[in-house]
């Protein structure tokens, strides 16, 4: 599917389960060098075995992992996810606040979770925009995650730092490079933008969090369960370190008491620096299906996940500066409009033509009214639309039922009976690709949510 000069990604097939996966196989010295050798061989299996156990809904699982037996070339084969990139998105329509803040809020959830698992804090996700696949309608996964593969490349690739990654992402999603960002820029999001900048070296996922809600005006996440130390690169030097660490007991297991316990304690420093503690290495599992949006690494150095340190006291949000003269300027909205929630600023009753205030109601609970026209389906059949036009476009607002879990007084049959009828419908709003763009749809789990409008 694509090349760069540390991975090449093919669409694969596990021929165990006839399943698609995407296959990623890096180049820890360069698509010219070596693979590694046994001990980092063991050390990247032990790794990535310990996190094929986490799932999220927007992270593509890990189905496998190993090292190439003729080169020591590792390789990672993730869930396949059918979609396009978010490069590929952004080269048709820019995403709006809502969603840069949806996409932000889901990499730093699927971050801190995995370093919660791992007890090892860093961005773990790829979060270069060819890696960051939105899911076809069919597949419901409307954005995707990967692992990031820059843990296990070598020190010659340069890596972003800290939080970087993210400023990085935050600037490509909202076409702010080079540009000088206010504080009440895209719904607060400029504010969080600001602090993240002058903190990404140190700043800890949980405050990263805590400020983009704190920004945008909505309601701190919960904290993790337990506390992640900070990050400490995993390179080929490391490795080699490692292995002297290791063999220093032995060496000096001849010498005086004193030599022999300050080798101990070398090789316990060394130990409590390792990255995942699985209790044993298990052999490489066939690789497993995957997901599409791995596949699209070529064109877009991934922004990784290094070492966090440190934690800054309480950061403030940077005041505005004037911008220079020969900068661009992003566009500011009156501060009254822009920091509100969505939920406070948009009317309580929506149109069903209201596409423009709806698709910035993402997760909100609202109410839309009008005309039920028709019925309509997604492709898979998984979920049956209320739609308020006789010929919807793909993209009008509509209300939707998941066939699956809908009780049988929301059948087709009982809905049908609507049409024609004007409704009133509460329910909390999902944002669906559709091709290059996004529809709002209203969700309802409960017949109680559809009222007839006398």
């Amino acid at each position: 599917m694509g090349q760069d000069a540390s991975c090449v990604t093919f669409r694969a097939v596990d021929i165990t389960t006839d399943e698609t996966v995407s296959l990623r196989r890096f180049f820890p010295s360069g698509p010219d060098g070596t693979g590694l050798d046994t001990s980092q061989q063991t050390r990247f299996i032990e790794d990535m075995n310990g996190l094929t156990a986490f799932r999220h809904n927007a992270f593509r699982t890990i189905k496998s992992c190993g090292c190439d037996p003729v080169d020591g070339m590792p390789f990672i084969a993730s869930e396949w996810v059918e979609g396009s990139t978010l490069l590929t998105c952004l080269n048709s329509a820019p995403l709006t606040p809502e969603m840069a803040i949806h996409l932000l809020e889901t990499a730093l959830d699927i971050s801190e979770k995995i370093s919660e698992l791992a007890s090892h804090e860093a961005v773990w996700i790829a979060s270069g925009l060819s890696s960051i696949i939105i899911g076809t309608e069919e597949c419901g996964r409307p954005l995707t995650f990967s692992i990031s593969h820059f843990k296990w490349v070598s020190e010659d690739v340069e890596k972003p730092r800290g939080l970087e990654s993210l400023v990085t992402l935050t600037e490509a999603v909202m076409g702010w490079q080079g540009v000088t960002v206010n504080d009440y820029t895209a719904n607060g999001l400029g504010a969080w933008f600001r602090w993240l900048k002058n903190n990404a070296q140190t700043a800890t996922l949980a405050e990263a969090r805590q400020k983009l809600a704190a920004c945008i005006g909505a309601e701190p996440p919960k904290p993790m369960k337990r506390s992640v130390r900070p990050a400490s690169p995993l390179s080929r030097k490391s490795a080699k370190k490692s292995r002297i660490s290791r063999a220093r007991p032995a060496i000096f297991g001849c010498l005086a008491l004193g030599l022999v316990g300050l080798a101990g304690w070398l090789l316990v420093r060394h130990n409590s620096a390792s990255l995942l503690k699985p209790n044993s290495i298990p052999e490489p599992a066939p690789i497993a299906s995957t997901s599409a949006l791995d596949a699209g690494l070529p064109d877009e150095v991934q922004l990784p996940d290094p070492a966090l340190e440190g934690t800054p006291a309480e950061p403030e949000i940077a005041k505005a500066e004037e911008p220079a003269r020969d900068e661009k300027v992003a566009e500011t909205p009156t501060p009254v409009e822009s920091l509100a929630p969505p939920s406070d600023s948009a009317p309580k009753i929506f149109a069903a033509t209201d596409y423009d205030r709806l698709i910035k109601q993402r997760n909100q609970i609202v109410t839309l009214e009008g005309p039920m026209e028709s019925i309509g389906h997604s492709k898979s059949g998984s979920t049956l639309y209320l739609q308020f036009s006789p010929k919807p476009s793909p993209l009008d607002p509509r209300v939707g039922i998941i066939v699956k879990t809908a009780p049988a007084s929301l059948a087709e049959s009982e809905l049908k009976l609507l049409i024609g009828k004007k409704l009133r419908v509460t329910g909390k709003v999902r944002i669906d690709p559709v091709g290059k763009s996004f529809r709002p749809v209203l969700i309802v789990q409960s017949p109680s949510a559809i009222k007839i409008v006398e």
